[in-house]
């Protein structure tokens, strides 16, 4: 013991740098045996009188040495404990206790280490034996105990007059966090449920028990959170009494279950492809880019380390858009999504992150280091692209066009962008700069021709998208709120017209922020008293109903995603809007309707204003199928020549009518699909004459090519279904061959037939042999990805369209059985955080990954269910029989206890990481900020550790990433308290030996002799068991 503490104190004295500790303890460790809590009770115990800072190389020493595996979590926390004020108040009162009451370490030590410590168990770095879980609880049991003790009460008092009240709520918070951070991780957890033995379990209920009132007066949401485990792993009072020791009637140990939780954790990696898959399903189909939802994930994954979390994001999202541009061959549709996010969404969630950067990591910086990342092939310069094929010409622009957009947000300077893109740049920044959304409400509220041109803009890509789609947001709220319908129906034209315009937005805001207001405009339509003229009504109708049907067809909405009563108009149209009625389903009013509309069609008299203003625009549009049933069963029973059919179907294809084709083709496209189908020759020439008109307006005429996009892909498959059916038909091919140009307007996760054609392929194999080859490659493309930048193809419709064919229990089992390969072949940490991308990305239905729009003017509702499990459910019920799944393959068993821990934990982290996200500067400047002088003089090393206000759940990640992790720090802001803990590779306040010239080589002469005594009291070795003064390491 004496050895190591002069060892501890001669270094301390002369001030060494950390290697050189790190070279002389491993040096000494092999002359002198090592006892691991020898060597915490030399570093820790006092030696001096508390002060209000301790000897800042204290930490660093420790965690060097906890590196090295010189010290060990118990023998640590019970040399703190040791000299720690809640010990010296509940020892006895001997002479010699009350003596070491007045030597005791200070708290900012204690907050430290528990920081440290808790880190070690959050990023599974420990526990490493079960012996270890178990000395751990013990030690922090008998800690709880002792805050809960009246000794410790009264000593808090003590401190009050001290005015060191808020340095012992620190310490209580600091501890609540480590005993946190022990319950999270999966082996403790595992241990805390089944394999405690009796007596131990009560001691931790109890020591729980009291210790969580107290935890809850320093901060209530920690309390709860503590609270919460205590209850989960059964540790309350009540039920401490279940044990590994009890018998076989009570809570027995379940061999299986322990087996299971013995299993080691592979190697936490953030790898590049499992960040590719995450990217790629947000862009599937329609946009769950969320930011909450996105940074949450980012923060979970990479804990702090805001460097490589936009390193990777920016990383993502080009290889996103590279992949499928080049391997894919994705539609313009989904090119133009891509690009968008990358261009437009991507700058401003950088500049978020960027507010936590520390001061010597900028956006510049982390924005350089991704483009090294990046294929430069697939994304050439403009000087490139003359030379290069078609496709990646498509792609030439997009690295200038991200560039001009960081520099909008003053990621970059603008004087940069030549430099990083290898040439003079083509454009510049927009000469409006960055646009704001309050200013441009204020604008367009002033001069509507700024509507206009800000709606021509929405598809830009300079970065100023999102401000843009936040001004029309409100713009459309403000306007369905003071009902000036006019001004509605040019903007909702405007926006129907361009679809790419709807994926823009919804890249930013939710469904139901856009179309609830809308929607609850056409519930409550109805004529003004004074009205003169009644068609402008059905117009304007028709513009706001055609805009809402624009968004829920090409973005497969439902009704939950629009948070709409049941009797909403819009979801009764949804629900039977392509459904004709029966005569005696007719009220008497729709039987009144239907009659004047059918005279209204086809009387040479056409349609009056009485007819308008009698029958309100949403009875007539749910009449719609209805008027069809009748008139083709009219013309089949030669009550209605089909010629009057034909020049009555012309007024349906005036503007203020024109939106109704939607549930007439609909419902067409029903009837011509029956077995029994009678006038099938009648049906398909009315078909014909709506959606290849002879003539149309050229206002119209934009509106039906969105009419006819939306009904396309039903329509057409309808078609071949016909065609199929009776080959010999000439006037089919026509009407396929118009909807030739409208095959990518739907953007939804559902696959197409030729989509689905290769993951099929194999029978008895399909989806199964599909998934485990996209693994495969992506696991195989992430250990080459600086050489081969460019991902493999991938598409989180191939996931999505699995779950729905052959449902989650094979696509989970075919997930777990390439992981356990991967994890064979020696790749398993790369396979395993592909596979919980995969499990934990959004989805539109069943996602266990929540996008609720927090931000937007109406977050989202109850995420859609199809009452199938998820991945993750499907996890969970694998796990809940492990005996089974044990003794059917126990390599599979491990690949799903480790994926299981995996998943739970990023989605925990995620939905905790809500609490802190970084929204500005100032959230910089205060992670970055040191707690007092502590740490003055100490440089940042390799290692950092951080306390957030999610709780443990928010350290320092030690995990690698695609681009590697530098330092990284954070705060825990609870109830006005900032602590920041940093732990690194570092020299002390005092100068260095390099400093002061007495490094030398680094043996014990060069010491000395720089030092000018070159005596034997000055070497750190001197008279330590025969060691001699001239030892040189």
């Amino acid at each position: 013991m004496a050895t190591w503490t002069q060892f501890v104190d001669r270094c301390l004295q002369n001030r060494l740098s950390a290697d050189k500790v790190e070279r002389l303890a491993v040096q000494l460790s092999k002359r002198i045996p090592r006892d691991e809590a020898q060597l915490a009770e030399a570093l820790l115990q006092p030696r001096s009188r508390a002060t209000a800072c301790s000897d800042p190389l204290i930490p660093v020493y420790l965690e060097r040495l906890l590196v090295l595996g010189f010290l060990n979590p118990p023998e640590i926390l019970h040399a703190l404990f040791r000299y720690s004020r809640d010990y010296a108040a509940g020892a006895e009162h001997s002479s010699r206790r009350a003596r070491l009451q007045q030597w005791h370490i200070t708290p900012d030590l204690e907050e430290l280490v528990f920081a440290r410590l808790s880190k070690a168990f959050i990023t599974v770095e420990r526990p490493s034996t079960f012996a270890e879980v178990q000395k751990t609880l013990a030690i922090l049991t008998q800690w709880m105990n002792a805050v809960n003790s009246s000794q410790t009460a009264e000593s808090v008092m003590h401190s009050l007059a001290d005015g060191t009240q808020e340095q012992r709520t620190q310490t209580v918070l600091s501890l609540s966090m480590l005993v946190i951070a022990m319950l999270e991780n999966p082996k403790v957890a595992g241990a805390a449920q089944a394999a405690l033995p009796k007596g131990m379990r009560k001691s931790l209920s109890d020591a729980l028990t009291g210790f969580v009132p107290h935890l809850t007066q320093a901060s209530l949401q920690w309390g709860d959170r503590l609270s919460m485990l205590q209850k989960q792993y059964s540790l309350t009072t009540e039920n401490a009494s279940g044990g590994i020791n009890d018998g076989p009637g009570n809570h027995g140990l379940d061999v299986s279950v322990l087996q299971l939780e013995t299993v080691m954790d592979l190697p936490i990696i953030n790898s590049r492809a499992g960040l590719y898959v995450f990217i790629n399903s947000l862009l599937t189909a329609r946009p769950l880019t969320d930011d909450n939802m996105i940074l949450n994930y980012l923060h979970a994954r990479y804990k702090v380390d805001y460097q490589s979390m936009a390193v990777g994001l920016i990383t993502a999202s080009f290889d996103v858009l590279a992949a499928n541009t080049t391997y894919r061959s994705e539609s313009n549709e989904a090119i133009f999504n891509f690009r968008s996010f990358l261009i437009n969404k991507v700058p401003s969630l950088v500049a978020i992150l960027a507010g936590s950067m520390f001061p010597t990591t900028t956006p510049e910086l982390c924005i350089t280091q991704a483009l090294n990342h990046i294929d430069r092939n697939a994304f050439p310069s403009f000087s490139q692209t003359f030379d290069m094929a078609p496709v990646n010409s498509l792609l030439s622009d997009v690295r200038q066009d991200f560039l001009v957009a960081c520099a909008l947000h003053q990621l970059v300077p603008e004087s940069s962008i030549e430099r990083l893109l290898g040439e003079t740049p083509m454009s510049s920044v927009p000469v409006g700069g960055k646009y704001v959304k309050e200013n441009l409400v204020a604008q367009c509220s002033t001069n509507f021709e700024r509507v206009e041109e800000l709606l021509n803009e929405i598809e830009g890509m300079d970065g100023n998208a999102g401000a843009i789609v936040g001004a029309m947001t409100d713009i459309i709220r403000n306007l369905c709120a003071t009902r000036e319908t006019m001004s509605l129906k040019t903007i909702c034209n405007t926006l129907s017209r361009k679809p790419r315009s709807l994926d823009v937005m919804l890249q930013y805001t939710s469904p139901a922020s856009i179309l609830q207001p809308l929607c609850q405009l056409l519930d409550s339509w109805k004529n003004d008293e004074d009205q003169s003229e009644y068609q402008p009504v059905y117009d304007e109708f028709g513009s706001v109903l055609l805009l809402v049907q624009a968004f829920m067809h090409r973005h497969d909405l439902k009704s939950s995603d629009l948070g709409l009563e049941d009797a909403s108009f819009v979801i009764q149209l949804t629900e039977r809007g392509h459904k004709s009625l029966d005569a005696d389903e007719l009220t008497e009013d729709q039987n009144k309707y239907l009659a004047g509309w059918l005279r209204g069609l086809y009387d040479p008299e056409g349609i009056s204003d009485e007819l308008l203003s009698n029958c309100k625009p949403q009875d007539f549009y749910l009449l719609v199928p209805t008027i069809f049933s009748q008139t083709i069963f009219a013309c089949s029973a030669d009550v209605l020549p089909l010629d009057t059919v034909k020049a009555g179907l012309e007024f349906l294809l005036e503007t203020f009518l024109l939106p109704s084709l939607v549930g007439a083709v609909m419902w067409i496209t029903s009837h011509a699909l029956e077995q029994n189908v009678h006038d099938l020759d009648i049906t398909m020439q009315i078909l014909t004459r709506l959606i290849r008109p002879t003539s149309i307006s050229g206002e119209a005429q934009a509106m039906h090519s969105t009419i006819v996009s939306m009904v396309s892909r039903r329509l057409e498959r309808c078609l071949k279904s016909i065609q199929h059916r009776e080959p010999s038909r000439t006037d089919v091919n026509p009407l396929l061959e118009s909807l030739r140009p409208y095959h990518d307007y739907e953007r939804t996760p559902w696959s197409s037939s030729a989509e689905l054609e290769p993951w099929m392929s194999n029978p008895g194999a399909s989806f199964r042999s599909a998934i485990k080859f996209t693994m495969q490659h992506l696991t195989s493309w992430n250990s080459t990805a600086d050489l081969t930048p460019t991902p493999p193809a991938y598409t989180h419709r191939q996931i999505f369209s699995a779950l729905q064919i052959v449902g989650a229990q094979k696509v989970l089992r075919a997930i777990l059985e390439e992981l356990k390969n991967q994890t064979v072949a020696g790749a398993g940490a790369v396979a395993i955080d592909i596979a919980v991308n995969i499990v934990c990305a959004p989805l539109h239905v069943n996602s266990c990954t929540p996008v609720s729009w927090l931000n937007s003017q109406v977050p989202a509702h109850n995420p859609q269910r199809n009452g199938s499990f998820s991945l993750r459910e499907m996890l969970k019920n694998e796990l809940d029989d492990p005996a089974s799944l044990i003794q059917a393959d126990a390599g599979l068993a491990e690949a799903a206890i480790r994926l299981h821990r995996r998943v739970e934990a990023q989605l925990a982290e995620a939905a905790a990481a809500g609490v802190h996200l970084p929204t500005s500067a100032g959230a910089a400047a205060d992670a970055a900020a040191l707690d007092g002088n502590l740490m003055q003089g100490i440089e940042i090393g390799d290692v950092s550790v951080d306390i957030s206000a999610a709780g443990a759940a928010a350290v320092a990640s030690t995990a690698g990433g695609a681009t590697g992790a530098n330092t990284s720090t954070a705060t825990m802001d609870q109830n006005g308290l900032d602590i920041t803990a940093d732990l690194g590779a570092a020299d002390g306040t005092a100068p260095s030996l390099d400093d002061l010239g007495l490094g030398g080589d680094g043996g014990m002469d060069g010491v000395l002799d720089a030092a000018g005594t070159g005596t034997a009291d000055d070497d750190v070795f001197s008279g330590l068991m025969g060691f001699d003064d001239d030892l040189n390491f």
